[in-house]
Parts: structure tokens; C-alpha cells; sequence
């Protein structure tokens, strides 16, 4: 007994099977099948400042519940890290910029920030923005370096809500990790979030913090 026919076309040839290609984002890149689609979001932020293979070995994604709970208090709230952060550090926090992106009007940078008068780091962070949004003041105060973006928000006053979006966990296999540059810190928590920055979505971050257990809030 024959099998079932193959299927032909109208001129009566075999159509051969599809070479499946890996599927494409929006902006052309092919994407990494084979970590999580939840992980994409690190892969996508991460681009330009540490490879696909850096930012996501050792990351998975967590929720709110299974955050530690002093990880939790800095990352789980609908506000700014910069406002969090120097309430739990009881100082000012200073930016250091280690890399920085530009194309037309998206601007990007990896960042570090670290409680004024030390040098011990208590977020990294990689931030994406459309500047062409913002006011010409808020554009120079960014493009200075100086001060950390949630605290020139604040100052010019900028209508603005904060969205956490996703949480994640980085253990000790990590790339991420060794930025806070201590080598007993074996762990580390994020989030992604939106800053809606005058009802347009223009503002995405991600933002880690060191897992401490002598100092879980970020205190020297």
C-alpha cells in the first residue's frame, strides 16, 4: 500500500519542505532561542554595553514574592531608586557613567552608583531613553553626568510615574555581579521598570542591587 502523495504545486512539482530560520525582533535582530523569551528584555537593554552571553548567564527572573525582603524594600515600589537608595544609605548618591550609546534621539548608558563620601557601589544600572521627549533643560542636566537621572526628574518637577515591570535574580555565575566590585557579594536582584516621563513611555531601566547580608538595605 502507497503512502499519502506529496504535495505538488499547480505546475504539478514537489514543494519542499520550509528551512525554518531563527524568528526575527522588530529590529532585526535574530533572537536568542535558547534562553527564556522572559530573558529577552536583558538581552535587548544590555546591547552595546555587555554581550547577550554576559547579561543573561546566571539571570532568571523572580517575582516580588521571592525577592529577599531587603531587596525588596529597594526595588519593589512605584518609585525612583535614586529617592530609595539615599533614604537607606542616609547620603546623597553620586553617578559614575561607564559606557554610553547614542543614535538620533535614543540615548543609553551603564551606570554605577555609589553613597557620596564612598566607594562602595549600591545599583547598576543600564538605562534607555528617547531624549526627544524631554525639555532642553532636563537634556543638558542628563547629558552632563553629574547627577543620577531619578533626582533630575525630580528637580524640574517632570509629570512622571514609575512602572516596575519585572524582577530578577543574578546569582554568583553572573557578569553583572562582579561591577559591584566586592567579591564576597555572591548575589544580586533587579528590576526592569518604564518611567512614563509626561504620558510617554520613554524611559526604560534596569536597575541591581547587591544582595548584602551584613548590610541589606546598602548602609557602609
Amino acid at each position: 500500500m502507497n503512502g499519502p502523495s506529496q504535495p505538488r504545486t499547480d505546475a504539478g512539482q514537489p514543494i519542499k519542505a520550509l528551512e525554518h530560520s531563527p524568528p526575527m525582533n522588530t529590529d532585526g535582530h535574530r533572537l536568542n532561542l535558547k534562553a527564556p523569551r522572559s530573558l529577552d528584555v536583558l538581552e535587548r537593554l544590555g546591547r552595546g554595553f555587555l554581550s547577550a552571553e554576559a547579561m543573561l548567564r546566571g539571570a532568571t527572573e523572580t517575582d516580588r514574592e521571592h525577592l529577599p525582603s531587603a531587596c525588596r524594600q529597594l526595588l519593589d515600589h512605584p518609585q525612583h531608586m535614586t529617592v530609595v537608595l539615599q533614604e537607606s544609605t542616609g547620603e546623597p548618591l553620586e553617578l559614575k557613567v561607564l559606557k554610553e550609546q547614542f543614535d538620533g534621539n535614543e540615548y543609553a548608558r551603564m551606570i554605577l552608583l555609589t553613597p557620596r563620601g564612598s566607594d562602595r557601589t549600591v545599583e547598576i544600572g543600564i538605562v534607555r531613553m528617547d531624549l526627544g521627549v524631554m525639555t532642553p533643560e532636563v537634556r543638558r542636566d542628563i547629558l552632563e553626568r553629574r547627577v543620577p537621572l531619578g533626582n533630575i526628574l525630580i528637580r524640574h518637577d517632570v509629570l512622571r510615574r514609575v512602572e516596575p515591570k519585572r524582577f530578577f535574580r543574578f546569582d554568583a555565575t553572573s557578569e553583572i555581579v562582579p561591577f559591584f566590585g566586592e567579591p564576597s557579594i555572591r548575589e544580586a536582584f533587579g528590576r526592569v521598570a518604564t518611567i512614563h516621563y509626561d504620558h510617554s513611555a520613554a524611559i526604560e531601566l534596569l536597575e541591581v542591587v547587591a544582595y548584602r547580608e551584613d548590610a541589606p538595605l546598602g548602609h557602609s
